[in-house]
């Protein structure tokens, strides 16, 4: 496998593309052990080159009042409340109003079900409050947010083709 890195490395390929091309090749070995062609699969541990660290894409000012300008419906308060708390796709569309949302001593969020898979505390602050109490008297339903089997991709495409604007659900 190092002798493989350095053959990759060799050539010009980036240390993303020398991951992904080991990551599949991780993932063929997989496949040979589990249809017994192979008793296992070797350690990858050491092999693969470290990625080079990126800083998060982010909205400008003028971007994001551009998503809430054209976002609609219960959209507009999803995307809202996201930016306000950093709660991911995920935390906000299993969010219960019953668990997950705490109004006293102090508001916060409760989130349960994470990427780390720990539950985890986000206070929120004033306009989060605000956003959460009127859906609440809205609501009838058990999940904060209403719309289910709905794909954030989607609604980040329409909301970048409205605003003409570049927008992803982890911006």
């Amino acid at each position: 496998l190092l002798a493989l890195r350095a053959e990759l490395v060799g050539q010009g390929y980036s240390p993303e593309t020398i991951r992904s091309a080991m990551g599949d090749l991780r993932c063929a070995l997989g496949f040979a052990v589990e249809a017994e062609l192979m008793s296992l699969v070797p350690s990858f541990k050491g092999c693969l080159p470290s990625a080079p660290q990126r800083a998060p894409d982010r909205l400008s000012d003028g971007e994001v009042r551009k998503v809430l300008s054209v976002a609609r419906g219960p959209w507009r308060w999803a995307v809202e409340l996201s930016l306000l708390t950093g709660i991911r796709w995920g935390e906000l569309h299993s969010l219960h109003w019953d668990r997950g949302v705490v109004w006293k001593p102090r508001a916060m969020l409760v989130l349960e079900n994470t990427k780390s898979g720990r539950v985890r505390r986000v206070p929120l602050c004033p306009r989060a409050v605000e956003i959460l109490t009127v859906e609440r008297f809205r609501s009838r339903d058990e999940f904060v947010f209403p719309l289910r089997g709905i794909s954030p991709s989607n609604t980040s495409l329409t909301i970048a083709r409205r605003g003409k604007i570049r927008f992803h659900w982890h911006m």
